[in-house]
């Protein structure tokens, strides 16, 4: 209010001044009212910033704005912590509806995976279109390991009749310890009939528990060409085929020298092949056959050529001589089995050790290793005796 009443002043006291020049000289020249023309220009300038400011101030001064209240410290820190919380609210629901749909999506494979199993399992990869997890090495070996074990079964099943020759073997044993005893040949004269028939009970009971037909004692009734032998041989070997049977009819050898018959030429066992190894094997056997004959034809007994001077024999002495015919027929028949068994328990060795042959050579194979089978073909092949001698220094020379 002060400001305007000066500006109220300062206009009333120009008006005065202006009124008095006029009054008092109206003959002025025109630069007296130039004067005083910029006079009032100057006036109303000075006035007219006075008049806008107190327009301005009046407003101000009547309307009062709203001031922000003030907040304490520790009641903006409260404010702060509740806006944390309910942030982590709400990412602890979002966790909370995450853990709800992975779990059922759990439970639903849980759910498939029972039914596929009450099913009978999953269809393979490669039936259901999709490709096999497993890289190719490992499926080939997966595979190799299932033939050797097929060939291992089947090895196995071959060799099944070792228990029976075990049985074999036991009976075989319990006939040589009757034998040994002396049960079944009493001396010539101590013969009994009921003793006799004990025996011979005891006798067909052991067969009859190794399931061989036993032929009859009769000297008349023994076979000669040894059919019920190999079919005895057959039953225990499970179907083999019999080997060529040794004629029983004495031959007349009575002119041939031993020396006549030809030996068998050595053999160098370290640098034979295979092949002469095994030949030198067959003609070694074909050799033993013909000594054997001879030596049987030289120990046989001619028979008479008058069959009454038979009769004449003596009783005791007759009985004696059946005694002898039945215990050659035991022994021969003993040492038919126990030849037999022999046969058996080499065929079993050899088996194994063709079967673990084979799975040495294919984990050498694997390794990417040379054979022994390999190795022997190249000392042949090179011919050289140098070669053949680190063969056998190396122990690879295993062909026999």
């Amino acid at each position: 209010m002060d400001s305007l009443i000066e500006a109220v002043v300062m206009l009333e006291e120009p008006t005065d001044g202006i009124d008095d020049l006029v009054s008092s000289d109206f003959s002025d020249d025109a630069t007296v009212c130039g004067d005083l023309v910029s006079a009032q220009t100057e006036w109303v300038t000075e006035v007219t910033p006075l008049e806008v400011s107190v327009v301005d101030d009046v407003p101000t001064r009547d309307i009062e704005r709203p001031v922000a209240p003030l907040v304490p410290p520790h009641r903006s820190h409260e404010l702060d912590r509740s806006h944390e919380l309910d942030e982590l609210h709400q990412q602890l629901g979002a966790k909370d509806e995450l853990v709800s749909a992975l779990v059922s999506e759990l439970e639903q494979v849980v759910e498939q995976l029972d039914r596929m199993q009450r099913s009978g399992g999953s269809r393979s990869p490669a039936s259901s279109g999709g490709t096999s997890p497993l890289p190719a090495e490992v499926i080939e070996e997966h595979h190799q390991v299932l033939g050797d074990l097929q060939r291992v079964v089947q090895q196995w099943e071959a060799l099944q009749a070792s228990s029976v020759l075990g049985r074999i073997e036991a009976e075989v044993g319990a006939l040589r310890s009757m034998m040994a005893r002396g049960a079944g040949f009493p001396a010539a004269g101590d013969v009994s009939p009921p003793e006799a028939a004990k025996s011979d009970n005891h006798l067909d009971d052991v067969l009859s528990r190794l399931a061989i037909d036993r032929p009859d004692r009769g000297v008349s009734d023994m076979p000669s060409d040894g059919a019920s032998w190999e079919a005895m041989k057959r039953r225990m070997m499970g179907g083999e085929e019999p080997l060529e049977a040794v004629e029983s009819e004495p031959v007349e050898v009575d002119d041939v020298d031993l020396d006549a018959v030809v030996a068998p030429r050595p053999v160098d066992v370290d640098a034979a092949t295979q092949v002469e190894l095994q030949q030198a094997c067959a003609e070694r056997d074909a050799y033993i056959v013909h000594l054997t004959r001879m030596l049987r034809s030289r120990h046989a007994v001619s028979l008479p050529d008058n069959w009454d001077d038979i009769l004449e024999v003596p009783e005791e002495q007759k009985a004696r001589v059946d005694q002898l015919a039945t215990r050659l027929e035991e022994q021969v028949r003993l040492a038919e089995v126990e030849m037999s068994l022999e046969r058996a328990r080499l065929s079993r060795e050899r088996t194994h050790l063709q079967a673990e042959q084979e799975k040495i050579d294919k984990h050498l194979k694997r390794l990417g290793l040379t054979t022994l089978d390999e190795l022997e073909n190249i000392a042949v092949e090179s011919g050289s005796n140098s070669d053949r001698r680190w063969m056998r220094f190396l122990g690879v020379n295993r062909r026999s």
